[in-house]
């Protein structure tokens, strides 16, 4: 198989493939990984506690999801000229998302954002930070790096690939 890239249009071949693998392989698996931590994995779990809480979950869900996708493509097919418009629209949609889901959940903020915003992605950071201590006590940066890790593990990191996805496509297309 790797004769095939040593021909003259080799470099034009690792290049496809490159472009190819990359974008509509690598990506959608990172996409894959970001929504099971972050929407999936105890999903199921934390929507049976209350009706509250299943309507938060959702409400939050729907109200990232929904925007994301609608300006990721809109961004990247329609107006690629005012990208920085697309980018302050998804993050205040986001804050909207976060403020209606804490309003829906009827729980204090610090219950709501370690079971609602950080479902998921809440209890792999602790685990991660937890390892730099041998002996399993909490140090004064921990709360920080599992904020870090969790906002940008459900929320930053999926919006960021689906826009390079699209943006991708839109130019393949084009």
């Amino acid at each position: 198989m790797s004769t095939l890239f040593c021909s003259n249009w080799g470099w034009v071949l690792f290049d496809l493939v490159d472009h190819y693998v990359s974008l509509y392989i690598v990506l959608p698996v990172g996409l894959c990984q970001c929504i099971a931590v972050g929407w999936i994995f105890e999903r199921s779990e934390t929507s049976a506690r209350t009706p509250a809480h299943k309507k938060s979950m959702r409400a939050l869900s729907l109200l990232y999801w929904i925007p994301v996708l609608a300006v990721a493509t809109y961004m990247s097919f329609g107006f690629n000229t005012h990208k920085l418009w697309g980018i302050i629209i998804l993050v205040v949609m986001t804050l909207v998302a976060f403020v209606t889901s804490w309003k829906l959940s009827e729980l204090e903020f610090n219950s709501w954002y370690h079971e609602i915003l950080m479902c998921g992605t809440d209890k792999i950071a602790m685990s991660i930070s937890i390892l730099s201590n041998a002996d399993q006590s909490r140090s004064w940066w921990m709360l920080a790096f599992e904020a870090y890790f969790g906002i940008l593990i459900k929320f930053v990191n999926p919006a960021c690939i689906i826009v390079f996805i699209m943006e991708g496509l839109a130019a393949d297309l084009k």
